[in-house]
C-alpha cells in the first residue's frame, strides 16, 4: 500500500526508486493486469524495472471475475458412436415473413455421428413435439433404428409433459444443455448458422427476391449440406456415412434459376390449341422423389409446383 502526502494543494503519491521493493501482484496490476503467463517474458523488454518472479501460487481475482470465459464443452469422438445413437436438435424463427406454407419457425434433427441432418417446418412452437414424435416413427419404419438420446436447450417447446411421456415409453434419454451455453448445444447451433448463411445468399441470388421462399432456401440448403464433405467426417459426405451409399449431385441446380415446365394439355385454357405450352418458374430444389424438382410459379396464384427434369417437362435458362 502506498502513502499519499498532502503538500497543501494535491495528495502525491512519492515516486518508488527501488523497484525491486515492489511485488509481483503490484506490478500485475500497474501492467493493465497481465495476464501471468505472460509476466515472465514482460522481463526481458523493460531495463528500469526489476520484477521479482511470479509465485507459483499467484492468482489475482480481479481478472477471475472479469476474464473467465466459458470453455468449449470437450467433444465426443464419432468413432465411439453409431448413427442415431445422439440426435441434436434446436428450433429457429419466428420468421418475419411467414413461408408460402404458412410457416414461420423450422426444426433441425442432425444425427451426431453421420451429421446428416433433416428439417422441419411449423406455425407454431407447440407443434415440435408432434414432429418430433413423427420423426422417431419415420426413423423406426425406414431405418428399423431408433434415437437413443436426444439433446436440446431448455427452450419451453421441448420442455413439456406430452414430450417427456413419449421419451420416456420409447425408453430415449432427454439431454438438456445449461441456460445461456449455446456451445453445449453446438453441433445444432453451428447447423443453424450455416443454414443462414445459406439461405440469405439463396434468396439474394434468385432470378426474384422473395422473402417468403425462405422455407424452400432452407430445405434445399439442408439437401446440399448432406451432399458436401464435412469436417467432422473423414473423407465422408453425411449422406454416405448415414445411408451407406454416395450422393448423386447430376441433378442439382441452382436456387432461383429461372426454367420453363411444360403445362399438361388438361391444364390449358379453354383455347387449347393456342394456349402456350409452357411456362415460366422458379426452380428452388428438389423432392424425395429421385427426379423430381420444386419449382415456383409467380404468375399463377404465387404456388409451388412439383415437376420432373428434361427437355419435356423443364428446360432452364
Amino acid at each position: 500500500m502506498f502513502e499519499a502526502v498532502f503538500n497543501g494543494n494535491l495528495f502525491k503519491i512519492p515516486e518508488i526508486s527501488h523497484s525491486a521493493n515492489i511485488t509481483n501482484d503490484v506490478w500485475h496490476q500497474a501492467l493493465g493486469h497481465l495476464a501471468p503467463s505472460s509476466m515472465d517474458k514482460t522481463l526481458k523488454l523493460y531495463s528500469d524495472a526489476d520484477m521479482p518472479a511470479k509465485p507459483k501460487d499467484f492468482i489475482c481475482t480481479s481478472c477471475v471475475k472479469s476474464k473467465m470465459t466459458r470453455n468449449s464443452r470437450p467433444s465426443t469422438s464419432r468413432n465411439d458412436r453409431n448413427k442415431l445413437d445422439h440426435v441434436h436438435s434446436d428450433l429457429s424463427g419466428p420468421f418475419p415473413v411467414s413461408s408460402y406454407g404458412n410457416s414461420l419457425y423450422y426444426i433441425t434433427l442432425i444425427d451426431d455421428a453421420a451429421r446428416v441432418a433433416w428439417v422441419r417446418f411449423m406455425k407454431q412452437k407447440s407443434e415440435t413435439t408432434q414432429i418430433i414424435k413423427d420423426f422417431v416413427t419415420e426413423i423406426e419404419h425406414q431405418h428399423h433404428n431408433s434415437p437413443k438420446a436426444f439433446r436440446t436447450d431448455n427452450g419451453g417447446e421441448y420442455v413439456t409433459k406430452d414430450l417427456k411421456g413419449f421419451f420416456e415409453s420409447k425408453g430415449i434419454i432427454h439431454e438438456f444443455t445449461p441456460p445461456y451455453s449455446p456451445e453445449s448445444n453446438g453441433v445444432a447451433e453451428s447447423l443453424n448458422r450455416s443454414i443462414g448463411e445459406a439461405f440469405r445468399a439463396m434468396l439474394e441470388s434468385a432470378v426474384t427476391y422473395d422473402k417468403k421462399l425462405w422455407a424452400e432456401a432452407v430445405l434445399t440448403s439442408i439437401d446440399i449440406k448432406n451432399r458436401r464433405p464435412h469436417l467432422a467426417l473423414k473423407d465422408l459426405t453425411p449422406y454416405k456415412a448415414f445411408y451407406g451409399s454416395k450422393p448423386l449431385i447430376q441433378h442439382l441446380q441452382h436456387f432461383g434459376r429461372e426454367c420453363y415446365i411444360h403445362v399438361p394439355y388438361q391444364k390449358r385454357n379453354d383455347a387449347k390449341k393456342l394456349s402456350p405450352r409452357a411456362q415460366t418458374a422458379i426452380f428452388t430444389g428438389q423432392t424425395n422423389t429421385i427426379n423430381h424438382y420444386r419449382v415456383f410459379l409467380p404468375d399463377v396464384m404465387a404456388r409451388l409446383y412439383v415437376t420432373c427434369p428434361g427437355p419435356g417437362n423443364t428446360r432452364f435458362i
